[in-house]
């Protein structure tokens, strides 16, 4: 009887005990399995994405990808690491490899040396803002420009329902040009110095502007291309949106003397087709070396690219370049401190 008694205790020990010691360590397990599955779908699939980035003259999707090599870098260096403590390096090689690649992509913008400029030279302000033409918070846009100081305000998408806040500007900037548009291409341009040439031109077969001119600075002319591109949000728009970057840049390299591009061109610096108009144009990148500076989309900081340009000319010494904040739109401003250089 005792001995029965006792195997009867031990049996309904055993059945009350899965529930806390077989339980727990399952949850661990499946927890882990989880966890290794999150981090191959996200390695696996930022490694697609680098590798169609390669091939971004194959289609506007693969062109798409080249805009996102600081994300990449990121999710594969955090992935790899992860999985080599999990599974070991063997399986962490590649996401490894990648990680380097894309970094080695987005090194120039924080490594680079910029150009060295002479720090007693006087310099003007610039302030780049795609203001988002549903912005319902204008006044943010005209508290920024009034705080930035700046001696040129280039404002895009600014649409009728800019005409107030764009006019209470107007008293701190004696020289004002307007191209309307009723969609998102209306092209405004503020200046504290004397506006030259200013000429419209409109895109083939569209109502979408852009614009060249030249400012006097101290004396000097300093020519620049205000644009805004279309996004390339199909091949078509893609490919439309090349050839506007093409004629973006045979038109500034026509330009003589320190000239400028600026604009939200809708395009990020890993894209072949900026590096094209680098080329075509004979600017520079006026961010290279010092930072990403990612300006949209600004309510989403962790998927942030720079697609907002200030391309410059070597006869332009860049003082500092910088983001502004945010103003309720979808980009954030740009603010550039430059000079001619004597």
């Amino acid at each position: 009887m005792r001995l029965d008694t006792r195997v009867n205790l031990t049996m309904e020990n055993v059945r009350e005990q899965p529930a806390t010691q077989v339980e727990g360590p399952r949850a661990v397990g499946r927890a882990r399995r989880l966890l290794r599955w999150a981090l191959v779908t996200l390695a696996v699939g930022a490694s697609l994405a680098t590798v169609a980035a390669v091939l971004s003259r194959w289609g506007w999707v693969f062109e798409l990808t080249s805009h996102f090599r600081v994300q990449y870098a990121c999710v594969l260096t955090v992935a790899g690491g992860l999985i080599w403590v999990t599974r070991g390096w063997q399986r962490a090689a590649l996401p490894a490899v990648l990680a380097i690649f894309n970094l080695g992509v987005v090194t120039p913008d924080l490594l680079s040396r910029p150009p060295a400029v002479v720090a007693t030279q006087a310099t003007s302000r610039l302030v780049l803002c795609n203001v988002y033409k549903d912005n319902s918070t204008p006044q943010r846009v005209v508290e920024f420009v009034r705080a930035s100081d700046a001696d040129l305000v280039l404002l895009l998408e600014t649409n009728d329902q800019w005409d107030e806040a764009v006019a209470s500007l107007r008293a701190d900037y004696p020289y004002y040009e307007h191209v309307p548009n009723s969609a998102s291409w209306a092209v405004t341009f503020l200046s504290r110095y004397p506006i030259h040439d200013w000429q419209r031109h409109y895109w083939s077969g569209t109502r979408m502007p852009y614009v060249t001119g030249s400012v006097e600075i101290d004396g000097r002319s300093l020519a620049f291309v205000l644009a805004h591109p279309i996004s390339p949000t199909n091949q078509d728009a893609s490919n439309y949106r090349n050839a506007q970057l093409r004629e973006l840049g045979k038109r500034s390299a026509a330009q003589a003397g320190p000239r400028m591009l600026v604009g939200d061109l809708n395009v990020s610096p890993w894209s072949p087709y900026f590096q094209d108009l680098l080329e075509t144009s004979g600017l520079r990148d006026s961010r290279t070396g010092r930072g990403i500076q990612a300006s949209w989309p600004a309510p989403l900081p962790g998927f942030r690219i720079p697609i907002d340009h200030c391309l410059v000319s070597s006869d332009i010494s860049v003082h500092a370049r910088r983001l502004g904040p945010r103003v309720g739109s979808d980009h954030l401003p740009v603010i550039l401190d430059f000079s001619l250089t004597p």
